[in-house]
């Protein structure tokens, strides 16, 4: 369950591809979860009309970003959590404001569970939603997250 200090949600799903995609001829060393983030964006649309991104996910080398104009403008980190056996099917989402340049250079960016509450709440119910998808859903401050993974 959401606490109103929560940054992080990490979840377990077998509905998720672990294979490295291939970009180029080139493999990822990981999963990167390009599938969970287009799943998470078509849930939102589909229970949340009012939100709005701002194109399909974008493809780190750790993971997907999806950018959300409204409610926001936030950034949501999707990528696969790595653990002892290397194949987990654990993944996390993490959640960040889009800040401009002179917020970023000079002032200490929000915590996400204070400036991400919004999109946060919206995240928690589609995963609730579908509990066989997304299973042990946990919800962790950024520092819990750092020390457990």
């Amino acid at each position: 369950m959401r606490t109103a200090d929560s940054d992080v949600v990490v979840f377990q799903s077998e509905a998720f591809s672990l294979d490295c995609p291939v970009e180029d001829g080139v493999a990822y060393d990981l999963p990167l979860g390009d599938d969970l983030a287009a799943d998470l964006c078509e849930r939102l649309i589909a229970r949340y009309p009012e939100v709005v991104l701002r194109g399909p996910p974008d493809r780190e080398d750790w993971g997907s970003v999806v950018y959300v104009e409204s409610p926001g403008p936030y950034w949501l980190n999707v990528h696969w959590v790595p653990l002892n056996d290397g194949r987990s099917d654990t993944w996390s989402i993490q959640f960040m404001p889009v800040r401009g340049p002179m917020s970023a250079l000079f002032s200490r960016a929000p915590r996400a569970s204070a400036s991400c509450a919004p999109l946060m709440n919206m995240v928690a119910a589609v995963l609730a939603a579908d509990p066989e998808v997304f299973r042990n859903v946990r919800w962790l401050t950024d520092e819990e997250f750092s020390a457990e993974y």
